[in-house]
């Protein structure tokens, strides 16, 4: 597994299916949604615009 760097936004734009394992480990059991792209994560580090979910 390597190091990803940026928000989900900026890493799926790239490519995703390069990074599919990592991914899933920071999309799965959400606690943040991102107010702009709508992706959902684990820690807010990874969304541009973080709001806690509900």
């Amino acid at each position: 597994m390597g190091k990803l760097k940026g928000t989900l936004c900026e890493i799926l734009e790239e490519d995703h299916k390069k990074h599919r394992k990592e991914l899933d480990a920071i999309t799965t059991n959400p606690k943040f949604e991102c107010k702009r792209c709508e992706e959902k994560a684990t820690k807010k580090k990874w969304l541009c615009k973080p709001k806690k979910i509900k």
